[in-house]
């Protein structure tokens, strides 16, 4: 992206700015974090009214048996948050 609007500004179209808008990013935290595109308030700025979808998930390795017989039943919980 910042090669495209280095190209832009070099060999045509005048000065470029390259666009962030869509790049993830992560926090390699406990729990991991992650975002992508839009926070909700600037959605709704830039778009007016949107749909928000909220989905909780249990990770793969907290599902699986454990090897003693019994399936791992902690709490741990993941969340997506979709715009």
């Amino acid at each position: 992206m910042e090669g495209m609007a280095m190209a832009k500004t070099m060999f045509g179209e005048g000065p470029a700015v390259p666009d962030y808008e869509n790049v993830p990013s992560a926090v390699f935290s406990q729990p991991p974090c992650g975002t992508c595109g839009l926070t909700e308030a600037a959605a709704a700025t830039k778009y007016g009214s949107v749909d928000v979808y909220v989905t909780k998930f249990k990770p793969m390795k907290h599902t699986m048996p454990t090897g003693r017989g019994e399936e791992d039943d902690s709490e741990a919980a993941g969340s997506f948050r979709f715009l």
